[in-house]
Parts: C-alpha cells; structure tokens; sequence
C-alpha cells in the first residue's frame, strides 16, 4: 500500500513536471511567433523552415543527431549540478580549458586511435575538472558565492586559453588557433551509411544513462538530490551537505569535459580562439525542461538540436537571423523560471476559496 502510494506521487509529480515543461515551450514558441508576425514575416513558414532544415532529410536528422551530442553534455552538466543544489554558472570557462587540455593531448601524443581518443577525453575531463575545482574550493573553505566566482572564472578561463593557444606548438597566427588535431584523435562515425552519425552520439547517451543511474539508482545520487530540495533537511539527515555539493560539481565538470572533447575531435578539429559555441544557455534551457527526467532532458536536447540544424534554411527561405533560436531559448528559460510564481499564485487562490466556504 505504501509502494502504490508512493509511486501515484512520483507518477503525479512527473505528469506535472511534463506538462509545466510541454507549456512553457509552446508558450515560448507562441510569443517568439509574434515577435516574428510583428516584423511582417509569417512565423509559420519561419518554424516550417526551420524543422524542415533540422528534420527534413535523413541527411538533416543526421546532422541533427550530430548537433545533439554536445548540446545534451552541456545539459548534462547543468543538471548534475542543478541536483545537488549547485548551479553551475561555469560551464562556459569549464568547457574552454577542457577544449585547451583535449587539444594539446591530440596534436602532440602520438598513439594509435585506439588510445589516442580515450586519453584525449580524459585530458578534456581533467582540464574541466579542474576549473571546477577552483570556485568549489572557494566556496567550501572561504564561503565565496559559488555562482559569483564561477562567472569570474569564465572570464579568465577564456583569455586564459586565448593567451595559451598563441604559446601552443605549432600555433597558426593566420588562423587563430592551434594546429589540428592528429587524425588518429578525430571521432570515428559508428554509422556510415547511409548518413554519417558520430560516435558522439552514442557517448552522450551513454553519459545520459550514467547520469540517470547516479542520481536514481545509488545512494549517493539520492544524498545529492536530496541536498538540492533542502540543506538544512539533508544536514538534519546525516548527510554530508558539501560533500555532495562537492560531488555534483565535479561531476558538472566531467560532463563539461565530455561536451569540450566532442567539440574538438567531432567538429572542429583544433583549439580555436575566442570560441563560443553557446552551451551553456542551451544547457540550462534543456536542465530546466528535463527536470532531471531523462526522457526530457533527450527530447529537448534533440529538439534544440534540430532548431540549430535548421537555422541555416530558416534564414535563406525567410530573412530572418540564425539568432532567432536564442530568442526561443531566452523565452523558454523565462516561462520555466516564472512557473513557480504561478503555482505560488493558485495555491493562494485556492486557499482563499476554502476559507470561504468553510
């Protein structure tokens, strides 16, 4: 009787957090449709163009596919964080110096690819471990604000591999950036034909399961979740409260890591300077959808990852900029941000009309 009771409430809660993410992306899609109507371009063709470019063409969904791998590592990221509490505002600094570290390993050890790949992942995740480190540290020995020094940090991660790029072996001025990558580094496709899927993909999911299983299958993973819903409660509990933070942001930082070493060996081969691919609003976006549900967090990771996809025919077909994703992204964070307020808002109204009738 206790299992069935506790099972209709998670059930309840999922079909709640479903819905609330279904609204705030259709409402997302409604308003920046306006904004689009009110320039004098039909937002129907604007969205027609934009899906078809991501989905309309097994070479499309390919892409598409391709796209997703680092989008949901970013994601992943996020919500590592987000689970004990922790929000990790750093990715972008994180993903940069796992971007620098992956790059050096690839162009200067030479191992044959079976080797090569591994070792190159592990120095992306070394590097965005670290950078993680720092305001973690902080945070735990001096009690500096997390979110304050994390965004201190991106900025000196980013002129921080600026500056270490031009001292790289073999740095290219003309181009600004590190020689490539050695091809025994660069992600094979696990699937060639007919379209070409990267292994990245098969590694974001891969990364999305390990997520699922540490959070909701070990006991550290429920520790972490239960620091994110209340400190105080999981102090009261027993529970090592910073070192569950700790834990969730280190485990941020390895899924940073991950998102840098796709980047590098799946897309663009070398470490490139002032390089910003814009992971981080995109995996807040999708942390906040998902809600730590990873059939969500994979549905907007693929959705977000078609919009991207489909800017290119979005924009020849109907003139609008490739930078209408980010309004659908800004839009979205703001009418999941808002959801609180409006379930504060009918619980008041709710208890004013029990007072009346009672």
């Amino acid at each position: 009787m206790k299992n069935r009771f506790i099972n209709t409430v998670k059930l309840r809660q999922g079909l709640t957090d479903t819905a609330s993410s279904v609204l705030a992306l259709i409402l997302a899609f409604i308003v920046s449709g306006l904004l689009v109507a009110i320039t004098g371009v039909n937002p129907i063709e604007v969205f027609a163009s934009l899906f078809k470019g991501g989905l309309g063409s097994g070479m499309a969904l390919a892409g598409t596919l391709n796209r997703m791998a680092p989008i949901m590592l970013a994601g992943l990221a996020i919500t590592a964080g987000n689970s004990c509490g922790v929000f990790n505002i750093g990715f972008d600094g994180q993903f940069l110096l796992g971007f620098l570290f992956a790059g050096f390993a690839g162009y200067m050890l030479p191992l044959p690819s079976v080797l090569l790949i591994p070792v190159t992942f592990a120095a992306a995740i070394l590097g965005a471990m670290l950078w993680a480190l720092v305001p973690t540290l902080l945070n735990i020995k001096r009690d500096i604000n997390i979110i304050f020094s994390c965004i201190m940090m991106n900025y000196i991660g980013k002129y921080l591999v600026n500056y270490l790029i031009q001292k790289f072996p073999g740095y290219v001025p003309t181009s600004g950036g590190s020689p490539n990558i050695r091809e025994a580094a660069e992600l094979p496709y696990f699937i060639e034909q007919p379209y070409k899927i990267s292994l990245g993909v098969l590694v974001s999911l891969l990364c999305l399961v390990g997520l699922y299983v540490i959070l909701f299958k070990m006991r550290t993973g429920y520790e972490m979740r239960a620091t994110g819903l209340s400190r105080s409660a999981a102090y009261s509990a027993g529970i090592a409260v910073q070192k569950k933070a700790f834990a969730g942001m280190m485990l941020s930082g390895v899924f940073a890591g991950i998102c840098a070493a796709l980047e590098l060996m799946g897309t663009t081969g070398r470490v490139l300077e002032d390089y910003a691919p814009g992971y981080m609003g995109l995996g807040i976006a999708i942390a906040m959808l998902g809600r730590q549900n990873p059939v969500l967090i994979l549905i907007s990771a693929f959705l977000f990852a078609a919009m991207k996809n489909g800017t290119t025919l979005m924009q020849m077909n109907t003139g609008i900029s490739a930078q209408f994703v980010l309004v659908i992204q800004g839009l979205l964070i703001i009418f999941i941000g808002i959801g609180p307020l409006f379930r504060y808002l009918l619980n008041k109204r709710s208890e004013r009309r029990l007072r009346k009738n009672a």
